[in-house]
């Protein structure tokens, strides 16, 4: 029973390990590799798991390729190939896996596109967490600045663009959801 117990820690000891063995590499190469042009960001998008790469798709813009401030009417056509979930919200869903999905809901006021909203439902726990950081990862390069990070939630403020990106873990011990939130800074 002693053995079972010492082998029992030393898996854990190794298993943490190499966690923050990884984390450390991850870490350095986000820190260093920060995209010039939206080429260098289509080639850090295809570094990440393939249900983030569906969630953003377009490194052009915020999410999908929409952006802020677009047009009520381009919105409508660039998400014909989501699929619509309720019409009075502008709430779309995109299935990324038989058991991972995403809601995008878009706000349009005065005939532009005021606000996103992405809900994604990963899998389980340790999935929330690769989208948490791939996320994390993938603003902080695109928009060249390190998110702020409190508890659950990583946030972005940038100023030259009057934008402000908010990613935030929610849910409870059996939902482990995130939300992924753009919009005018206030």
């Amino acid at each position: 029973m002693k053995y079972i117990v010492h082998f029992f820690n030393l898996a854990i000891l190794c298993c943490l390990l190499t966690a923050c063995t990884s984390d450390s590499i991850q870490s350095e190469t986000s820190e260093t590799e920060i995209p010039s042009r939206t080429d260098s960001l289509a080639n850090i998008l295809k570094t990440y798991d393939q249900n983030v790469q569906t969630l953003i798709q377009d490194p052009n813009g915020l999410v999908k390729g929409f952006n802020l401030g677009m047009e009520g009417t381009l919105v409508k056509s660039k998400s014909s190939s989501l699929q619509l979930v309720d019409s009075i919200n502008n709430t779309y869903s995109l299935q990324l896996s038989p058991l991972e999905a995403a809601d995008y809901t878009f706000q349009i006021s005065k005939d532009k596109l005021t606000k996103i909203e992405v809900v994604i439902y990963p899998e389980n726990e340790y999935r929330q967490g690769v989208f948490y950081r791939e996320l994390t990862d993938y603003y902080s390069s695109k928009f060249k600045t390190k998110a702020l990070e409190d508890n659950n939630t990583s946030t972005w403020k940038i100023p030259s663009q009057e934008l402000s990106i908010r990613l935030t873990k929610v849910g409870n011990r059996k939902i482990h959801d995130l939300l992924l939130v753009f919009e005018k800074l206030k």
